[in-house]
């Protein structure tokens, strides 16, 4: 069942960024360099070593460690995000960057292959993100990094609300976990959690849901920003939502997300 469960959720992940690669890949690749950099500056990556971004998207991460390693290698399970990240290499001469088709539930690689794995905004797109955390530190070698960055449900949000907004937006959403769930789920993988950080990111409802694929008026975008308008009163989504003050009918909110590197002893 658990196996079913994941061919699933890779076929939901697989249809969803298929139809939003290019829009999606456009809004990452401008408004996550930051996120990126922190990671990468967390990570502390050195010149002769060997980096694995795992559910790369069109390689955000993956091109900001690429200068400052060896060898990156960016995996992706939807073809087409893929197709992007591959541009998005070329138009940035990183020469020592490469990627390849694969599902982060098997890594298709031995253990300890590599000296940094990293992961971002995507363990909420994974049917078990513990199991996952867990082929991240198989093939990290001892001594090695594991770096992932994720959003999280902010105080004083529900987790349920929270996660009811995102899933009603995106069907490939599984769950956005707690501040203090996150690093408790990485150290059960037998990683040693050496650094957190929290960034705050000022968001537009029309904007993140044109980069969902979805328009002003279809029953998708209704549904969730009506779900998104009731959260307001008490920030039950602790997302920190605000009516746009203009004509607009967008409202303003906030994405949390949780930074994190650990050592594999």
């Amino acid at each position: 069942m658990a196996q079913e469960n994941s061919h699933q959720q890779r076929d939901r992940v697989r249809e969803r960024f298929t139809r939003t690669a290019e829009v999606f890949s456009s809004f990452v690749l401008t408004t996550r360099t930051a996120d990126a950099e922190l990671l990468v500056e967390m990570a502390a990556p050195r010149g002769g070593e060997c980096v694995l971004d795992v559910a790369c998207g069109p390689g955000t991460f993956a091109l900001q460690f690429a200068p400052r390693v060896q060898t990156a290698v960016g995996l992706d399970v939807t073809p087409a995000i893929l197709a992007q990240a591959r541009a998005a290499a070329v138009a940035a001469g990183a020469s020592n960057l490469f990627f390849v088709n694969g599902d982060s539930a098997a890594l298709p690689f031995a253990a300890g292959t590599f000296d940094i794995v990293c992961c971002g905004y995507s363990l909420h797109h994974m049917s078990d993100a513990a199991a996952a955390l867990r082929e991240f530190a198989r093939v990290v070698r001892r001594g090695g990094r594991v770096a992932v960055a994720d959003m999280v449900v902010a105080p004083p949000g529900s987790f349920a609300v929270n996660n009811a907004i995102e899933q009603a937006r995106d069907s490939s959403h599984v769950r956005t976990l707690l501040p203090d769930e996150f690093p408790s789920m990485v150290e059960a993988a037998g990683l040693r959690v050496s650094e957190c950080r929290t960034t705050v990111s000022p968001r537009s409802f029309k904007s993140w849901m044109s980069v969902g694929g979805w328009k002003l008026g279809e029953e998708t975008y209704e549904a969730t920003r009506r779900l998104m308008a009731q959260s307001i009163e008490g920030d039950t989504s602790g997302f920190h939502p605000l009516l746009a003050e203009d004509d607009s009918g967008d409202i303003h909110f906030q994405q949390t997300t949780l930074f994190i590197v650990a050592e594999k002893p």
